[in-house]
């Protein structure tokens, strides 16, 4: 009976991985997004900073009006959008975030990286 359920749990987890492997590694260790996931979907957050380096957030939809609030927190002032970029301003400092969708319900907001 131990030896089905293992096999049973076994074979669910190959396709579980066969169908949703690459979505879930996309972005390298999916570990740090679904901890985001579940605080942003307990209500918790809105927007959930996943990453330091690069500075990388995750957030519900295409709410990116909550990302630029949340950047206003933080002492950061929205200059302008272009395209899938966000451009702030903090202390005549710049950074910019280029958004891309993860799994299809959610959106990371990463900082680009300078040049």
């Amino acid at each position: 009976m131990k030896k089905q359920i293992t096999l049973v749990v076994g074979l669910m987890l190959i396709v579980f991985f066969i169908f949703f492997g690459r979505q879930l590694f996309q972005e390298g260790n999916p570990l740090p997004y679904l901890i985001g996931m579940v605080k942003i979907e307990a209500g918790d957050h809105s927007v959930v900073q996943v990453k330091n380096k690069p500075m990388s957030y995750l957030m519900k939809g295409k709410d990116y009006f909550t990302f630029i609030e949340e950047m206003k927190k933080e002492g950061w002032t929205f200059n302008q959008q272009m395209g899938s970029s966000f451009l702030f301003e903090k202390k005549e400092r710049g950074i910019a975030f280029l958004s891309k969708t993860y799994s299809g319900k959610y959106v990371i907001m990463e900082q680009k990286k300078k040049k």
